[in-house]
Parts: C-alpha cells; structure tokens; sequence
C-alpha cells in the first residue's frame, strides 16, 4: 500500500499540482504508502474503463490499479527509455523489501485450505497504513494474503469496495504527514462508504479463514 491526503499539515508545502491527469501512454512517478521511494510506471488503459500502472524499469510484476485523484503520482520528465536506462545504470534498487519476497512469506502464513477454497474470491479490498511489526512492507504482506485467497486489491476506496485493510499508523512521505490512521484519506472516505467495512490484519485473517468479521 499508495495516495494523496487531504490533510492539512504545517510541514513543507506540497508540490506543485499537475495540470491535467494522466492518460495511456504517459509515464509517471508512483509512491505508495509507507515506501519513499518513487517508481516509474507506464500508465495503459484498463479493460472496460480506468487506468492501470505497470514497471516502466522492471522494478516491480504486477499490474495495478491507477486512480489519479487518490494516489501519489507526479509526471515524470522525459520518456521511458531514457529513464529506464538511466536508472539502470546507477543501479538502482528498491529501498524497501523485494516485494517478491515479502508476497511469497505472507502468502505462507495463509492455511492450505484457505487458499484452495479461494476463500476471498470476489470480494474487493483496499490496504492503507504500516503498522509496528511489518512497518512499510504492511501493504504488500497483507496484498499477498489477499491475493493468495483469491481477493482483489485496489488502490482507491469507492463504492463497490468490501473491504479496507488499515495498519495502525498513517504515513504519507508525500505530503509529510505522519500519525493514527484515522487520520488518512482512504481511512476517512471508507467511513462515509456503507458498503465498506474497516478491519485490520486479524480480522483479515479471520475472514480469509472463512469466519464472519
């Protein structure tokens, strides 16, 4: 877990705001929650509607949602190719842990039967926050859960969100805010949602095992 807070801060002004959103074939810097470290990603459309990032540099495999008005994004300067080769050249790497890795050790502590029953199947869930044990790899820990009991994760909360998956602290490293959860955006617009429920790790647990939260 990746946005923009509306939250009024006395820290730094934000940057500039772009003047206009992306669209298919523009490439842009993404940040998620909890992780400061900017990725380049190709914006395409989605099937049947909405934008989709995937890795311009290979820093990531997944293809994910891309909603503007809710996640931390900035234009990137430049084409692809020019970055992409540049970034390879200094050798950059991810700060955080390899997401690879943090997947396929969450994906472990989901029970065999939970994954073979698809238990999360057709249920709609978006992660916000880090929380004291799994610090900023919380979002892709609990995406692996998720995703392994067949779930879908999105980037922002809207109606047709099931559920929102909040560690214990919100951390924007965008806009510079920092404090209890309750205080992000995701966590406040799930709130005025009615079809929203607000659990956290346990509870996501509970439900991948099937019992009611």
């Amino acid at each position: 877990t990746f946005d923009v807070d509306d939250d009024d801060d006395d820290d730094d002004s934000p940057p500039d705001l772009p003047t206009r959103d992306p669209e298919e074939g523009d490439t842009v810097f993404l940040t998620w929650e909890g992780d400061e470290v900017e990725y380049l990603c190709a914006v395409k459309l989605a099937k049947g509607g909405g934008l989709t990032v995937e890795s311009a540099d290979g820093k990531f495999t997944d293809v994910l949602d891309f909603d503007p008005s809710s996640d931390m994004w900035r234009f990137s300067e430049g084409n692809v190719k020019t970055i992409s080769d540049k970034a390879r050249a200094k050798g950059k790497t991810k700060v955080a842990s390899n997401p690879n890795f943090v997947k396929a050790s969450a994906a472990k502590v989901v029970s065999d039967s939970a994954r073979s029953s698809q238990s999360l199947q057709g249920l709609r869930f978006v992660i916000t926050g880090i929380d004291e044990v799994h610090g900023t790899d919380f979002g892709d820990h609990v995406s692996a859960i998720i995703q392994s009991c067949g779930g879908r994760v999105t980037s922002g909360v809207s109606g047709v969100t099931d559920y929102l998956v909040a560690g214990t602290i919100h951390h924007n490293p965008f806009m510079k805010t920092y404090g209890p959860i309750e205080g992000g955006s995701k966590y406040k617009k799930a709130m005025t949602c009615n079809n929203c429920k607000i659990i956290g790790l346990e509870e996501l647990m509970d439900l991948a095992m099937g019992d009611e939260v």
